[in-house]
Order: C-alpha cells, then sequence, then structure tokens
C-alpha cells in the first residue's frame, strides 16, 4: 500500500501545483484583459465606464479562490508522502470536497478514499511500516505455491 499512498501523494501535489498555476495564470489573463479594455474604453467625461476594474476584480476573485484551494492540497500531497498522521484526515477531507469537481475530484476521491480507509494503511500511517505480508501456505492451503 505504499506504493499506493506514494501514487495519492503526488495525485494531491500534482492537482494543488496546478490549480496554483491556474491561479497564476488568471491573474496574468485577466489583468492584461483589464489593461486592453481601459485603454480601448471610449466615455466621456459624463460617463463613468467601469469595466475594467470590473475584469480585474472578477479575475482576482477567480485566482483567489484557485490559490486557497490548491494550498490544502499541496499541504495534504507533502504529508501523505512524509506518512503522517494528520495527512490522512486532511486527504480525506479534501477527497470529500473534491468529489463534486467532476471528473477528475472525482476520480481523486474515489481512489483517495479507497486508498486511505485500507486496513495497510491505517497501519502504515500508525507505525510507518506496512503490515508483513500473508505467508504462501495461509493462501494456498492445499497446494504448493506458484513460483
Amino acid at each position: 500500500m505504499r506504493s499506493h499512498v506514494r501514487t495519492l501523494a503526488f495525485l494531491q501535489l500534482a492537482h494543488g501545483g496546478v490549480l496554483m498555476l491556474i491561479s497564476i495564470a488568471t491573474v496574468v489573463f485577466f489583468g492584461a484583459l483589464s489593461s486592453y479594455v481601459a485603454s480601448h474604453e471610449r466615455g466621456g467625461a459624463d460617463e463613468l465606464v467601469p469595466t475594467a476594474p470590473m475584469i480585474a476584480a472578477v479575475g482576482q476573485m477567480f485566482a483567489a479562490i484557485a490559490g486557497v484551494l490548491s494550498i490544502p492540497r499541496i499541504i495534504a500531497g507533502w504529508g501523505l508522502w512524509r506518512l503522517r498522521p494528520w495527512a490522512k484526515t486532511l486527504g480525506l477531507v479534501i477527497a470529500t470536497l473534491g468529489l463534486v469537481d467532476f471528473p477528475v475530484g472525482t476520480a481523486t476521491g474515489g481512489y483517495t478514499y479507497w486508498v486511505l480507509s485500507h486496513a495497510d494503511t491505517r497501519a502504515l500511517f500508525e507505525g510507518g511500516r506496512e503490515p508483513p505480508p500473508l505467508p504462501l501456505d495461509y493462501l494456498y492451503p492445499d497446494e504448493n505455491p506458484p513460483e
């Protein structure tokens, strides 16, 4: 299960990193767009055309939301990579909230629940080691194990 926890940690880090990049790209795009609109607005002294500031405000709002949503994912990914017990709880909370983010969040959330609710994962986070594998004679009681 250690490999699944590592994969989950990588997915959380990657998803958080992509959200952070989207946040930065949103700031740049909406800043450039509002500058363009401000330089091409036509209006007399009597007219107040607040288009450019509204575009900038909407862009900053979207960027802030994406940035705030990326931080817990990055923290959870780091904690899962380091097998910190608190990261398991944070990962499950993020998975619950991310289930509505179809299709990536739904798939990642399902995988997160499967990995973090497994008994071997529980032992991995409590002791830092995986439980020993089952002996082959338990799996194959009446025959010789395959080679």
